[in-house]
């Protein structure tokens, strides 16, 4: 009798608290469409790849919370856009619709260093931190670590034909590391850590064309590919004869790969982070009531409860804080990034008269062409003319190829042609003529 009266008094207080929950959530429900009296807005995000996934899922947590500006309920749609092309886009004034989403009323970018020439209001906060690193295969990665590498140290395994032997990787032959062009993103990013490690500290206006820079720059870029996207780098069937070995990333960005073909390497100093600013975006399409929303939408995803969402993506919330690097000191570094890297056009004029026959001089001036043409960068283009007197009928000159840009192919070519000059019977050469042809 006690138990059935007990059993009475439980289904009593579950029917009962079933129907408190009921009526809070109808009651809620009347509030939220009495105070959406202005309608709906929806306020459109653009993000950067790397952070749009986990934007969406915040979103969503966010539209449970039944927000409301100005009398209109507020719905958010994330879109994925990459930062160089956004950038460029509200700069401009040229975002395309029909390819990019809706315009947006809040910007999230990979980092701080894209927004300057953006039109925007205020300043805008990090919504979460991802230092750069590199994406590399496991063995490499492995190679890298035991051997304590720093960013620093990249420009030489960069430059040196057999660097990696030296760390246990005998048939990898030099660092293979791969940077965009132009210089962007996490490819700036990596760029940067390395002035930072060549300068000793904090860039500013006057280190950026410092000897010790410059020549990391030098060294870095020469013979760096341009940068791969994760997915087909992943893809590369052999690490160690394939043309990237390795490609600047934010942590989430080889995590959302998902494979196990790549993995991350933190060289060791200072790096610099991507920050993931919230950038308020003004144009004559976001209204008072959108820019309020971007506002109160960032202030959702920076609150202690929704970390665990960033973290998960493999994102640092809390612990990171963006590169000091001034925004014109980075524009001043990837401009001198792309003066030093830039191919040069040269045509080169070898006098085979008979003079060159002498000793080794001819030996020595082509063994040196071979030299250079073997490790010059494909973005330089090189010539080759040979000089004498009567080389092509009257003419003092004759044209032995053409001036085009270093691929594999033409460096054979070149290395043939200077393989097989020799110095001819003239006693005489005519190198003015040849120099005004």
């Amino acid at each position: 009798m006690i138990v059935a009266a007990i059993a009475v008094v439980i289904v009593v207080a579950l029917v009962i608290g079933w129907l408190k929950v009921r009526d809070t959530a109808s009651e809620r429900e009347e509030q939220a469409t009495a105070s959406c009296v202005a309608g709906e807005a929806t306020l459109t995000v653009a993000a950067d790849p790397a952070i749009a996934d986990a934007l969406r899922t915040l979103a969503e947590r966010y539209a449970d919370t039944d927000p409301v500006v100005r009398d209109q309920c507020i719905s958010v749609a994330v879109d994925a856009v990459a930062t160089e092309q956004a950038a460029a886009a509200l700069t401009a004034g040229t975002w395309d619709e029909a390819a990019m989403g809706p315009r947006p009323a809040l910007w999230v970018p990979l980092s701080s260093a894209s927004i300057r020439a953006v039109p925007h209001e205020g300043d805008p906060r990090s919504i979460a931190g991802s230092p750069v690193v590199l994406a590399t295969p496991p063995a490499l990665a492995e190679a890298l670590r035991s051997a304590n590498i720093t960013w620093g140290d990249l420009p030489r395994l960069q430059d040196d034909p057999s660097s990696l032997a030296a760390l246990g990787l005998s048939d990898w032959g030099a660092l293979r590391l791969a940077l965009s062009t132009p210089l962007a993103g996490p490819s700036l990013l990596a760029v940067e850590s390395v002035a930072i490690a060549a300068n000793g500290g904090p860039l500013a206006a006057e280190s950026v064309t410092s000897a010790p820079v410059t020549t990391a720059l030098t060294q870095l870029g020469t013979s760096a590919a341009n940068s791969a996207e994760l997915a087909a780098f992943a893809d590369q069937p052999d690490p160690r004869s394939a043309a990237v070995h390795a490609v600047p990333a934010v942590e989430s960005q080889v995590r959302a790969a998902g494979t196990d073909a790549i993995t991350t390497f933190a060289p060791g100093g200072d790096a610099a982070v991507a920050d993931f600013p919230g950038v308020a975006v003004t144009g004559d399409w976001v209204d008072e009531t959108r820019h309020r929303a971007a506002s109160l939408f960032v202030d959702y995803v920076r609150q202690p409860d929704q970390a665990s969402v960033l973290s998960d993506s493999g994102f640092r919330v809390g612990t990171d804080e963006a590169t000091s690097t001034p925004a014109p000191v980075r524009d001043a570094l990837a401009e001198r990034y792309a003066a030093q890297t830039r191919g040069t056009a040269t045509t080169v004029l070898v006098d085979v008269s008979s003079s060159m026959g002498t000793g080794d001089r001819l030996t020595g001036v082509t063994s040196a062409l071979r030299s250079y043409v073997a490790a010059a960068p494909e973005t330089a283009a090189l010539g080759l003319w040979s000089y004498s007197r009567n080389l092509d009928g009257a003419t003092p000159y004759r044209d032995e190829a053409r001036t085009e840009p270093l691929n594999a192919d033409r460096k054979r070519i070149l290395d043939d042609v200077l393989a097989r000059l020799a110095a001819g019977t003239a006693t005489r050469d005519q190198a003015y003529p040849t120099l005004i042809a």
